[in-house]
């Protein structure tokens, strides 16, 4: 009997709500056959192109069978498609190029499988103890697995899922990035160590010899650690020690609103930066570049980089999902400081999209309180009551036919005076245009729009005014608001 364990290595990942266990096992066997095998030697005679002896080598979801006679050496690599019976703890080891499989049970005894018009049997049995070879027979196991070769072709199926499911994990497990050990603090409780709800892979895009872009150190990893630098208005994600973290930004305007006390640290959003390393969800494609890190609650975050879609009301009063695509786990990937929270929102889309809708409102609200600390109301510069009156009619009927959920409230000019075009060649006064400012309640927000006024110039006189449409609402205070009414 030989058996030999080379090394041992487990690997938990949570893979799509589902966690793996991976254990990368690498072990040699050495069976003692009931039965001779054939080889298949190149010329060999039918008496020698045999062997009782076989060696497997697994190694994680892999095994390679060995045999050998006076002839020549065999081996051919198989995956293992699992269990196929729990009680014997029998693993079914298979090739499907070659059409060839083996059966381990309990890592003591071997049944090797033979495919004879398209029906499975046993070609040959064996055992670690060789005294215990003798016992067992070709004849006996067929008897005690034909349940199972009766039902092969639907064991072969399933056993190919969880080939290909366990190589995944294996691949991953084989470039796992090194969680980082460093702890990360901060008074607002921001920095940390959180778990995500996918594995997710990092690259770096480096040039080959010859100037060709190549990817090049493939990461995977399932846990980051966040360190927030306040002075730099910056978060630092660290994936895998001693590596260069992923780099985040406070946007601007909130660096402004936490200035001017319109945001704090309680709720804040962070923009991933597009340069310093590539994430993505391998399975889609997509990637976390100029992706943000919003806050699903406290010491949750989510980043939704499949472009996903909640639809919020320009007063922030409520949101909806765009679809029901939109309500699937697919595009986000969910960070938390507690592993189990993580899978159990992960686990509950109802319960994400509550979360989720609630975190779009706050961040809109929160935009909204920058822009009105950030942009001041602009001033009324030039009195002209037929511009104001044609202004507010011009915004008043291009609400009557827009979907924005708005009440226009007046209008009246900011610009100091007229702008005018000239004709590019003779330099003719060709038209004349000034700016307008709209002001509109938004439930119970307040708001101004920019618009413009345009009058073409025939040489003698100007036509009638243009309405060249109002921009976006930009929230303001309700008190500043109507002081030019």
């Amino acid at each position: 009997m030989k058996l030999k364990k080379i090394g041992m290595k487990k690997i938990g990942l949570f893979l799509g709500g589902i966690i793996l266990s991976v254990n990368l096992v690498a072990q040699t066997v050495e069976f003692t056959l009931n039965k001779a095998l054939v080889v298949g030697c190149y010329n060999a005679h039918a008496l020698t192109d045999i062997t009782k002896k076989v060696t497997v080598v697994m190694n994680g979801e892999k095994a390679t069978m060995k045999y050998a006679n006076f002839n020549c050496k065999k081996e051919l690599e198989y995956l293992n498609f699992g269990s196929i019976d729990a009680a014997k703890e029998a693993v079914l080891y298979f090739n499907e190029k070659e059409k060839k499989g083996f059966i381990i049970e309990k890592n003591e005894k071997i049944i090797i499988l033979a495919i004879n018009s398209e029906k499975f049997e046993i070609a040959s049995v064996g055992h670690i103890d060789k005294k215990i070879a003798k016992t067992i027979s070709v004849e006996s196991e067929n008897q005690l697995y034909s349940s199972v070769f009766a039902n092969m072709n639907s064991v072969i199926a399933q056993g190919k899922a969880h080939a290909k499911a366990n190589a995944k994990a294996a691949e991953m497990a084989e470039k796992m990035a090194k969680a980082p050990t460093t702890e990360y603090i901060d008074e607002y409780g921001i920095s940390g160590v959180y778990y995500l709800s996918k594995v997710m892979l990092s690259t770096a895009n480096s040039l080959d010899s010859r100037g060709y872009a190549s990817i090049s150190d493939e990461r995977y990893f399932s846990q980051v650690s966040f360190q927030l630098d306040t002075t730099k208005r910056q978060l630092l994600i660290h994936y895998h020690e001693g590596k260069s973290p992923i780099e985040a930004f406070i946007d601007g305007m909130v660096v402004k609103g936490l200035k001017t006390g319109a945001a704090n640290f309680d709720y804040l959003p962070f923009s991933i930066d597009n340069v310093s390393r590539v994430v993505e969800d391998k399975e889609s494609g997509l990637n976390w570049n100029d992706k943000t890190i919003q806050p699903l609650e406290k010491d949750v975050y989510i980043i939704n980089y499949g472009g996903y879609g909640v639809d919020v009301a320009l007063d922030c009063s409520s949101a909806k999902s765009r679809s029901e695509k939109d309500k699937s786990m697919e595009g986000y990937v969910i960070l938390g400081k507690s592993k189990a929270r993580v899978e159990e929102i992960y686990a509950n889309p109802a319960l994400f999209q509550s979360l989720y809708i609630a975190s779009c409102i706050e961040q809109c609200e929160l935009y909204n309180r920058c822009r009105a600390s950030s942009n001041t109301l602009p001033v009324e510069t030039l009195k002209d009551a037929k511009l104001k009156a044609e202004a507010l009619a011009f915004a008043k009927a291009e609400q009557a036919n827009s979907t924005r959920n708005e009440k226009v409230e007046y209008a009246y000019i900011a610009g100091k005076d007229w702008n005018y075009t000239r004709h590019i060649k003779t330099g003719v006064i060709i038209k004349r245009s000034i700016r307008t400012i709209t002001i509109v309640k938004i439930g119970v927000k307040c708001a101004y729009e920019n618009g413009v006024i345009t009058q073409n110039y025939d040489g003698a006189k100007y036509g009638p005014s243009i309405w060249g449409g109002n921009g976006a609402p930009i929230i303001t205070d309700c008190k500043e608001a109507y002081k030019y009414k």
